[in-house]
């Protein structure tokens, strides 16, 4: 094996890696809910990284980040936007098949009975941090009665929408894998012009 086969073979393993590393990346998925009970009606979005599940797969876990990034008119959260960051974790599970997040159940809590409370669940009842979070509750609240909005569609009240590009797309590689593949393209290049002019000598 001459030292052009070498730079080729691994180049091409440095290729390998980088479509891998492109279609092992975390689907994340959008979500909305329409929020038509409480003083604050409106509609609820965010985002839920998934990384146990890719592209069109199914799996069963917890999402590694829920990020809330926005509120009906009015509401106000004052302990953050990222609620997987929320002193009390309470309930993280999520199920995707075939792509589409099919049940749910994530519950934060921080200081009872004043801090932030994000219930989005498609499942029983449980509770945590001293508040309940009811069958098919959607709700998000913080620091008083006047100061939440919620429903009880489960399931049928909120949205989940893979995001493109985000690792859910197949295997296409993200810009850092497309950057590693056209520098092993590059060095490719290299040997081959480097091989041909020791043979023109």
């Amino acid at each position: 094996m001459n030292k052009t086969t070498i730079h080729l073979a691994g180049v091409a393993l440095l290729a390998a890696a980088a479509m891998s590393a492109g279609a092992a990346s975390a689907t994340i998925y959008d979500f909305s809910a329409a929020l038509d009970q409480g003083p604050n009606t409106g509609t609820l979005t965010g985002t839920v990284d998934l990384q146990f599940v890719t592209g069109n797969g199914s799996g069963t876990g917890a999402a590694t980040t829920v990020t809330i990034t926005g509120l009906p008119a009015g509401l106000t959260i004052q302990d953050g936007n990222i609620a997987t960051d929320w002193a009390s974790q309470v309930a993280n599970t999520f199920t995707v098949t075939n792509g589409l997040v099919t049940f749910f159940q994530f519950n934060a809590v921080v200081a009872n009975p004043d801090g932030s409370d994000l219930c989005l669940n498609a499942g029983g009842d449980f509770g945590g941090g001293g508040r309940g979070c009811p069958h098919n509750l959607i709700f998000i609240g913080d620091g008083g009665a006047s100061n939440f909005g919620f429903n009880f569609g489960g399931a049928n009240g909120i949205t989940f929408t893979a995001e493109a590009g985000a690792g859910g797309n197949g295997g296409v590689p993200e810009p850092a894998s497309w950057a590693l593949m056209i520098a092993g393209f590059g060095l490719a290049g290299a040997a081959l012009r480097r091989r041909t002019a020791q043979a023109a000598a």
